[in-house]
This record gives structure tokens, sequence and C-alpha cells, in this order.
């Protein structure tokens, strides 16, 4: 008996170091990775995902997705995210369903697509279940589900994903028309409302044609050409940001191009919306100060409030939203001397608090 007690604890021993020398590579693989060595980072999952590593696997099909330090080969990407999501790797199975989603480099599944992302979100993976709330609110594969679509937004939202806030603001700000229209998957889009999936390597748009919305594109994912980007104008008196890309993609709204439109319909959960918006406005996102500026304009869920709109449409022309720039200029036609003296005196103090803090 003792004989066999030690012959177990050697092997547990064994065991541990083979796990221990593992996550060492590992990390090894994710150093390089964050440095741009991407060969090394190679170097170091591969032999790894050859043993079963579900993390070093999806870590590979990142690699194959992205051409990252190999040649660009989608069938090998999604050879080892399907293996990984088959150990149950929720990273894994939320990047295969994008793929099917979307109709990525496999053909255009909404069933496998579904099926996975609730394997992940099961796992508490936020992406997953934004991106299932994308599903339910666009009717992929099934009728449009506003309700299921709000109960994932609110899962992935509580677990701090910022798109899913934003996606879940949008849901109750537009209500129906969030599920209307044409819907189709791609990669990019260059108009209508648009909502987003992603995953560790970056973000996929879904472009839908929301019935009665403009051609406002939604703002894209950094470019590395983002940072000559010029700098929105703005009056002299108001200190002068340079554009930068939110690190999220989030949806963009139906807009009105004229200040003098009436007030828009009700929309279900609107003040509640306009509480999710401020809180995202007031950490220096530039989508969601457009809209609280469109809420104060029209006075959707909040009361009417010219010089509150202009102030917030100041920071959201500050960050490169060009509507809020057209708009701002538009609302200052309708304005009087002293309420426009108000709104730039708020918007150099809103500036040094929500926007300068983040950049």
């Amino acid at each position: 008996m003792l004989g066999k007690s030690r012959i177990l604890a050697v092997s547990s021993l064994l065991l541990l170091g083979a796990t221990t020398l593992q996550a060492a590579d590992f990390q090894q693989g994710l150093n390089a990775y964050s440095r741009g060595d991407y060969k090394a980072a190679f170097a170091q999952w591969q032999p790894l995902a050859n043993e079963g590593n579900a993390r070093a696997q999806k870590r590979l099909g990142d690699l194959y997705k992205t051409g990252s330090g190999v040649p660009q080969d989608y069938r090998e990407a999604v050879n080892w995210y399907q293996r990984a999501a088959n150990q149950g790797n929720a990273d894994a199975q939320n990047a295969l369903g994008v793929l099917y989603m979307n109709g990525q480099h496999v053909n255009q599944n909404f069933t496998e697509a579904m099926r996975v992302f609730k394997l992940a979100a099961t796992q508490g993976n936020a992406d997953a279940m934004n991106n299932l709330g994308i599903m339910y609110t666009k009717g992929l594969g099934m009728s449009p589900n506003p309700s299921e679509a709000e109960h994932w937004y609110s899962q992935a939202a509580a677990k701090g994903h910022i798109s899913a806030q934003h996606n879940l603001a949008f849901l109750r700000n537009y209500g129906a028309e969030a599920t209307q229209g044409s819907c189709s998957a791609q990669e990019s889009s260059n108009g209508g409302t648009a909502l987003f999936s992603s995953d560790s390597t970056g973000v996929t748009q879904i472009s839908c044609e929301v019935l009665g919305a403009s051609n406002k594109a939604a703002p894209q994912p950094p470019m590395p050409s983002s940072a000559n980007s010029e700098p929105t104008p703005m009056p002299a008196a108001m200190p002068v940001a340079a554009p930068t890309p939110s690190t999220v993609v989030i949806p963009a709204a139906p807009v009105q191009t004229n200040v003098n439109a009436s007030p828009a319909p009700t929309r279900i959960a609107v003040p509640q919306a306009t509480s999710q918006y401020r809180t995202l406005a007031e950490q220096g996102d530039a989508e969601a100060q457009y809209q609280v500026a469109e809420a104060y304009r029209l006075g959707r869920g909040v009361p009417q409030d010219f010089i509150l709109a202009y102030t917030w449409y100041n920071l959201a022309a500050s960050q490169g939203i060009s509507e809020a720039l057209t708009l701002r200029d538009q609302l200052a036609q309708r304005m009087t001397p002293s309420q426009l003296e108000q709104g730039q005196g708020l918007s150099r103090d809103y500036f040094q608090r929500y926007v300068d803090p983040f950049h």
C-alpha cells in the first residue's frame, strides 16, 4: 500500500509540474503576442494546442484568422476554434459563432451560431450574450424577439460590456424600429443602423437598414490612420480634442438632421435608455454623448433643454461625430445669446470632465 501511495504522489507531482509548465509556456506566448512578436507566440502555442490545450487552440485560431505570424488560413482558424469549442472553451465558442453568424469563411448558419453563442453565454461570456442579443434583435434565423434581446443585452451589460450597454439603450430607445428593416451580415457597412459583435480578434459588423433611418454611418473600429484624423472645428472658446475612435463599436441610431423636427414619438423605456446613455457619455463615449444631446433636443426621456443639447453636441462633435456638429450649429440658430453663452461655458466644463480625462 505504501508503494502505491508513493506512486500516486509522484504521479500527482508530475501532473502538477506538467500543468505548471504548460501555463508558463502559454503565458510566454501571451507576452510575445502583446509585444507584437506573433511568430514567437505561435511557437509557444502550437505545441500546447497539439497536446489539447483549449486556450492555446483558440489562440492559434486567432493567429490563422488574422494572418499574424502565420499565413492567413481561415480553414485552419475554423479548425482550431472548433477543437477548442468542443472542449468547452467559451471564447472559442463565441469566435466560432461570429463566423457562422456572419458567414465569414464558413457557410452562414444562424442555427449553429445561436447554439454556440448559448454554450458560451451559459459560461458567462459577455461577448456571446451581446451577440445573442443582436440575433434576437434582428431576427437572424428567426422572428425578432425584443424581450429575449433585452434579456441578453442586460446580462452582458451587467458585466460591464460597453457594446451591450449601447445596444440595450438603443433597443429601449427605438423599440420596434430596432427590429425592422432588412439585415445582412457583413464585415463593414457605410450606412443604416449597425449592431456589432466582437471576439478577441476585433469587431465584426452586422449591417441592418432600419426603417426610417438616415444614412448616418456608425463609428468604425480604430484604424492605423486614425491618429492622423483632423479634429472637428469647434467654437473659439471651446477646447478642441482630436477625434479618437471608440475602442468598441456601437450601433448608430436613426438621425433627424433637422432640429426643427417634432419630438420623436415615445419609445419603450425611453427614460431608462437616456439614463444609460448619460452614464456612458460621462465616461467619454462620443456616440453616447450624441444620443444624450438628441434626448435633450427632442425632450426624449428628459425635459427638453437646448442648452444641454448644445453642450452634449459640442462634446460629441469634438470627438468626430459630424452629425453632432451639424445639429449643434442648427440648434444655435434657435438659441438666444444668453443661452449660447451658457452652452459655451457648460461645454468647457463638461469637456474637462467628460472628454479630456479619457484621451
